[in-house]
């Protein structure tokens, strides 16, 4: 019984029925992207920082949104920020399965003008060769009847 039982088990796996995965260190690696920009005038700063992690899977490169961490700040008293807007994504091929479109918009408080976001845990590693993996952030500034924006991106990876 025990040798049919190693029989079958070594057929499921040289059939490719059963890919064993490892989580192994060196199959998954971090980083982290930070961008400041300023509006066209200097008087409004973003800053926003991008955590991501890369897992090979079958000898590509995945992509994941961990998390996004950003804070506005006025730099001049006469202006003031209307909305802070964050869009995020994470677009591409998902384990040779198909097209995933993982998108998400976040309205950072005024109060604090920060943020931290984590993207929803359902969503899926996207591979290298054809994605987005990024998030833009807009900032509405008015000083009193102008307004213009502050647009800022920062993407890990952008081969769409």
């Amino acid at each position: 019984m025990k040798k049919m039982i190693c029989v079958l088990i070594a057929l499921v796996f040289s059939f490719g029925l059963f890919t064993p995965t490892s989580n192994a260190a060196s199959d998954t690696k971090t980083g982290q992207i930070t961008s400041t920009k300023y509006d066209p005038t200097g008087g409004v700063k973003s800053v926003n920082t991008i955590y991501f992690e890369i897992k090979e899977i079958k000898g590509d490169e995945y992509y994941a949104i961990k998390k996004i961490t950003g804070k506005v700040t006025v730099l001049e008293g006469l202006y003031r920020v209307n909305k802070i807007t964050v869009k995020y994504a994470q677009i591409g091929v998902y384990n040779g399965i198909g097209h995933k479109e993982q998108t998400a918009t976040n309205y950072p408080s005024l109060k604090t003008m920060s943020y931290t976001i984590t993207p929803d845990k359902k969503w899926k590693p996207v591979r290298r060769n054809w994605a987005l993996v990024g998030n833009n952030v807009t900032v509405d500034i008015q000083r009193g009847g102008s307004k213009w924006q502050l647009k800022q991106k920062n993407n890990v990876v952008e081969t769409l």
